[in-house]
């Protein structure tokens, strides 16, 4: 398999969807606003969790008749964007540059970028609850309850919140595995959790796929720490990489491999080749 040319083809299709739900202004008074939401929702990425989302649908065999999975391939994107806008804040992380392009509060200026973030989150929900009520689908509410508490105080938001409060010389190494856990590794599970439980899988199964994303989303998360070593060594931000070394957190990305492609292996679906090369292509770091 080739794998980028498996990414493009599905980037592509989740792009077209994402680009029919993404929102336009109707008066010049929020227009802005819009402006804002759409520019930093379309400045690039690989569209990743949207794509784990469909393909865990489409492995499990969901049928796309009446089911709102196509509200929730751009609300996860939507939401994933929001979380990137803040981050970027001055009172976060103060970064100028994104993906090669201005971030939004340079782009634009501070507030506007803090209301675009807010206004993408609460149009993913807006986008969840619609699907769900035109479809007419149970799933969805499951879903969107799924997708709302890994975004939030107890997912995203609190592993956001433990990155940015717990001092510097207080970091262990559990809590750095909480921060992994839950900035990015919740919205990660979910998308596939979202996905299998709109394609109507058992509670048996959605329990594998969560311990699945679990393991998926540790290893996106360290395969970044080992990326952006050498810039966070320089800013003397910590992340596991800095404080462990390359090499430990290169042998918990095997560790955390060796896992998840157990556990795929008891997920009951059909051709998984897809996880399998994703799987090896997070866990390839060149340095």
């Amino acid at each position: 398999m080739d794998l980028k040319h498996e990414l493009k083809i599905r980037a592509d299709v989740v792009n077209r969807i994402i680009k029919e739900h993404t929102p336009k202004s109707n008066n010049k008074y929020s227009k802005g606003l819009f402006e804002a939401m759409e520019y930093s929702l379309w400045s690039g990425g690989k569209r990743i969790r949207p794509i784990l989302m469909k393909e865990m649908f489409d492995v499990l065999g969901g049928d796309y008749e009446e089911n709102p999975i196509n509200y929730f391939i751009p609300a996860i994107e939507m939401i994933h964007t929001y979380s990137l806008i803040h981050d970027d804040l001055p009172c976060i992380d103060n970064d100028d540059y994104r993906r090669g392009k201005d971030t939004c509060h340079k782009k634009f200026n501070e507030y506007t970028a803090l209301l675009a973030g807010n206004a993408l989150l609460n149009y993913a929900y807006e986008l969840v609850i619609k699907g769900t009520i035109v479809t007419r689908n149970s799933k969805g509410m499951e879903a969107a309850n799924v997708l709302a508490m890994s975004a939030g105080c107890e997912g995203m938001v609190a592993g956001e919140y433990a990155e940015l409060t717990i001092h510097k010389d207080n970091i262990t190494e559990d809590s750095l595995d909480y921060v992994n856990r839950n900035k990015t590794g919740e919205l990660i599970t979910a998308s596939l959790l979202i996905g299998a439980i709109l394609a109507g899988t058992d509670m048996d199964t959605l329990r594998t796929v969560y311990e699945f994303g679990y393991h998926i989303g540790i290893i996106f998360q360290l395969r970044d720490d080992i990326m952006d070593y050498d810039k966070d060594l320089n800013n003397l931000e910590v992340s596991h990489a800095t404080m462990f070394g390359i090499e430990k957190s290169s042998d918990k990305i095997n560790a955390h491999k060796m896992e998840a492609l157990k556990i795929l292996e008891e997920i009951d679906g059909d051709n998984k080749e897809f996880f399998i090369e994703l799987i090896n292509y997070f866990c390839e770091i060149d340095k």
